[in-house]
């Protein structure tokens, strides 16, 4: 009896342990570029964690940002025709890091520069 209980409270940790990993899964973020100049930005696998995405001039001035409360899938489109030509960042920020993508626009349309990707990793408050 005392080896099944054993075994049980083993089992139920070990199970609890794997939810909690599934729960802090990183989310997929996709950025693309559909028209002259538009993105589209995605978000997925978010169950667990709230997030803000900003649009942000070279400068660091926050030119758009929107939160968005734990989600499965989070998808919108940003319009940019109407930003002069130059060097923007689209971030992306939870509890653990920040992403940064940085945008060229020019007079033909815009660049997604995913090259020059940075993530930067939060320090853990505790």
């Amino acid at each position: 009896m005392k080896s099944r209980i054993k075994i049980f409270c083993i089992a139920l940790m070990l199970s609890m342990t794997i939810s909690v990993f599934a729960i802090n899964e990183e989310p997929e973020f996709i950025v693309r570029n559909l028209e002259e100049k538009t993105i589209y930005f995605e978000v997925k696998d978010i169950t667990s964690k709230d997030f803000e995405i900003r649009i942000q001039d070279e400068e660091g001035i926050t030119l758009f940002s929107e939160y968005s409360l734990s989600t499965a899938i989070f998808e919108r489109t940003y319009n940019l025709s109407e930003l002069p030509n130059g060097v923007y960042y689209i971030l992306l920020e939870d509890d653990s890091k920040i992403q940064i993508i940085p945008v060229i626009i020019e007079s033909d349309g815009l660049k997604i520069d995913l090259e020059n990707k940075e993530i930067i990793q939060k320090l853990g408050v505790g």
